[in-house]
């Protein structure tokens, strides 16, 4: 992970992170870091939707194994699908009411790193696709999922557990170009 250093207003200074991308032009600017303890779900708050985002989940060693998964903007209904593998069998679930991203618990650290897209304006779907976090103990591994809410924007992450409570951080980021 790179830190740039970009003049800010009234001479303060802003801090970017990028996701190793060469271009001084396009880097990854976090929005959210929150860190958590003891919950079963932790919510982003409000912010200003964008085109191309990155959540970034680190738990660190959840008591009670369950699913982690995501709800955007508060939206609790069935506007949710996945695809996985568990067990070396392949599903789709459809009709879900969040995207599973993957299990937590045992006594390993996990990170799963979640990229979203869609364009601001034009929503009818934001995909999710997840390419961290396979839980090796089960060889469960979520491949990705979306969200489908016509005319909704992301302005909000809702990460929860399924079973106890789980410790960590939760960062969110949006890609910037023309910097």
């Amino acid at each position: 992970m790179v830190l740039e250093l970009a003049g800010g207003l009234f001479g303060q200074q802003d801090v970017r992170e990028t996701a190793g991308l060469e271009s001084a032009n396009t880097v990854w600017i976090k929005l959210k870091d929150i860190a958590f303890s003891g919950v079963s779900s932790i919510n982003s708050g409000t912010f200003t939707s964008q085109d191309t985002m990155m959540i970034i989940i680190k738990e660190s060693q959840g008591g009670t194994s369950g699913d982690i998964s995501l709800q955007f903007n508060g939206d609790t209904g069935a506007n949710y699908y996945y695809i996985e593998i568990a067990t070396a069998t392949w599903s789709q679930t459809t009709g879900a009411t969040s995207i599973k991203i993957g299990r937590t618990g045992g006594t390993s650290n996990q990170t799963f790193v979640v990229l979203v897209g869609g364009e601001v304006g034009n929503e009818t779907a934001k995909i999710a696709v997840q390419i961290g976090g396979i839980n090796t103990a089960t060889t469960d591994m979520v491949l990705g999922g979306g969200w489908q809410n016509s005319g909704a924007e992301t302005t909000s992450v809702l990460v929860k557990t399924s079973a106890g409570n789980f410790t960590g951080t939760l960062q969110v980021f949006y890609l910037a170009t023309g910097i």
